[in-house]
């Protein structure tokens, strides 16, 4: 066997010029498991250096079986059709005698204009995972939730137990991971960022996961507001949490992400600060649940389409979020009211529940008392977003839809409109 003269595999990659600055190749190294991760059109080169007593050794670089290669090194540059695994064997022999076989898988993440960004819940872990028609029609899969206690600790062993196989599964489709941090009703969250001692060792766990585990990402879903103008705490709460992702945001390395979605009402929009883009690849504006979650709710849609544009506009105009930064949110849910035409806090419902009641339902945004988005709302609010140059669609949540292959499926409304 040559293994042991075999000095390293040196990976050397080359980026095409047209890359953006602020837009940075999106890159894994797994060097143990020889898995590497690029995006798509970027340059990657394999070359084994070898010591010199082996100068006769002859090299043979295939790809699905065809020869693509006799040199030292092999360049490859993966196209949209190379999107996901590509598997790269390098064959060593000497004097027509094989010494080793090496294999390198090569993960080619998509380079799409518009994102199309799905949350995955564990609650749905045991049972389903992602299937591979959705995979295809999303860009960037977000795993929900590690949960943060008031020590700092984060804990979701289901979760990161399932993990390592979420991820080659998304990224053999070319899919970005990430995983959120947090979610609704984690309010332990809001005492851990007010508290210097913990918040360091929160941000300390979020490093240790996103490297361990190497996700492309991180996704802050801080929602422990008690909300209005009167809270003493929150004012607290805000300047922790820009501490919290400046500092997640140094610690990632610069080919991570670091997301976070934003609640978009009045009621908690003076939250969040400018300050605090600087800091993130994209901020997801929650566009939803204004309907039918507290006591002295309206009756009626939840996130209808007038309300879409209107929160945009006032982000944009009012907060200074930059379109480049500016995911919407959309909910593949509704809302059930016990009564017509009578208010208060309703009963979420998946929108395939709704198909399974109401065959037609999803040509309409409203069947009974049950109000959600129908394909042509979802469709308006995706050629919105590609009409305006936003970023994308952010969803909640992916496994609320129909199979992705159905003609009633909203994933497919989304990825109709948003398709490179």
């Amino acid at each position: 066997m040559i293994k042991n003269n075999i000095i390293a595999l040196f990976i050397l990659l080359v980026f095409n010029s047209g890359c953006k600055k602020d837009n940075p190749t999106k890159l894994t190294i797994n060097e143990d498991q020889k898995e590497y991760l690029v995006r798509v059109e970027e340059r990657i080169v394999l070359s084994p250096e070898v010591s010199s007593n082996n100068k006769e050794l002859n090299y043979k670089w295939t790809i699905n079986g065809h020869e693509v290669g006799s040199e030292k090194s092999f360049a490859f540059s993966p196209g949209k059709k190379d999107l996901g695994l590509t598997e790269i064997e390098l064959t060593l022999s000497e004097a027509g005698t094989v010494k080793e076989t090496l294999t390198y898988n090569v993960y080619a993440l998509n380079t799409n204009k518009y994102k199309k960004i799905g949350y995955w819940p564990i609650y749905h872990a045991n049972a389903q995972l992602p299937s591979d028609g959705q995979l295809k029609k999303l860009t960037h899969l977000v795993c929900s939730f590690l949960t943060v206690s008031a020590d700092g600790s984060i804990t979701n062993d289901a979760l990161l137990k399932l993990l390592p196989g979420v991820i080659q599964k998304a990224h053999s489709h070319g899919v970005y991971v990430m995983v959120a941090i947090g979610g609704g009703g984690n309010h332990p969250f809001g005492d851990c960022i007010m508290n210097e001692t913990s918040r360091n060792k929160l941000i300390a766990n979020i490093l240790s996961v996103a490297k361990t585990y190497h996700i492309d990402g991180v996704d802050i879903d801080f929602e422990a507001w008690e909300g209005g103008t009167a809270s003493l705490t929150d004012p607290l709460k805000k300047e922790g949490l820009l501490i919290l992702l400046k500092e997640i945001r140094a610690g990632l390395n610069e080919n991570q992400i670091l997301a976070m979605p934003f609640g978009t009402s009045e009621y908690y929009m003076h939250n969040y600060t400018v300050e605090m883009y600087q800091y993130l690849d994209w901020v997801g504006l929650m566009l939803y649940d204004y309907r039918g979650t507290w006591p002295e709710s309206p009756y009626g849609q939840h996130s209808s389409l007038d309300d879409f544009k209107k929160y945009i506009t006032i982000w944009k105009n009012e907060k200074s979020l930059p379109n480049n930064k500016l995911v919407a949110g959309i909910p593949f849910y509704g809302y059930k009211f016990a009564k017509e035409e009578v208010g208060g806090i309703a009963e979420g419902i998946a929108y395939k529940d709704i198909i399974g009641q109401e065959a037609n339902a999803y040509s309409v945004d409203n069947v009974g008392t049950i109000f959600y988005n129908g394909q042509a709302t979802i469709s308006q609010k995706a050629q919105y977003v590609k009409e305006n140059d936003l970023q994308g669609i952010l969803i909640w949540e992916i496994m609320h839809d129909l199979d992705a292959a159905n003609e009633k499926s909203l994933l497919k409304s989304v990825n109709d409109i948003l398709i490179d």
